[in-house]
């Protein structure tokens, strides 16, 4: 099989996995797509056309969702600037509430292509939770030390947490 041929089998699975609904009350339409978010749940966009104008929004889910785990983008700088990295590199905007961007008709395509993108992106940030920054940092897998002290009179303290600049998984 080609090169050519795969593709399209991709982008036809990928229509074939793609569901959109549209509510005539609010103009808004949902677009589920097969790409999954932490809780293997389809990632959902919801788009509204305003005459040439579309904007795009997840209804703040993703934000909620790394708040359900824990991870609250508002109450750590390290994160919150992660968090704005990722928004900046795809074009998309935080209210405080949702994940939102705008666009022309025309831009369409890769404009929601860059938005799914974000919503992946920050989806991603729970891997930045406390509990797995802990269990993947070098030093939770290193073997205790205690043992290794040659006078047993040295004090040793474990689990402590020094102040200073905040970082990743240091709040």
């Amino acid at each position: 099989m080609n090169t050519k041929k795969l593709l399209n089998s991709y982008y036809n699975w990928l229509k074939d996995n793609t569901v959109t609904k549209h509510d005539h009350e609010t103009g808004w339409s949902l677009i589920s797509t097969p790409f999954t978010c932490m809780f293997n749940d389809m990632i959902e966009v919801y788009m509204k056309v305003d005459g040439d104008r579309i904007l795009f929004s997840d209804d703040g889910v993703t934000v909620n969702n790394l708040e359900t785990i824990g991870i609250n983008i508002s109450k750590s700088p390290s994160r919150r600037r992660v968090f704005d990295s990722i928004l900046l590199n795809f074009g998309v905007k935080f209210n405080e509430l949702e994940l939102q961007a705008e666009c022309l008709s025309k831009e369409f395509p890769k404009r929601k292509h860059l938005f799914l993108e974000a919503l992946i992106g920050v989806n991603d940030m729970f891997m930045l939770s406390k509990e797995n920054v802990a269990r993947r940092s070098p030093l939770a897998a290193r073997p205790s030390v205690n043992h290794k002290c040659p006078a047993p009179k040295v004090r040793m303290t474990t689990g402590v947490k020094y102040g200073g600049q905040p970082d990743i998984g240091n709040e």
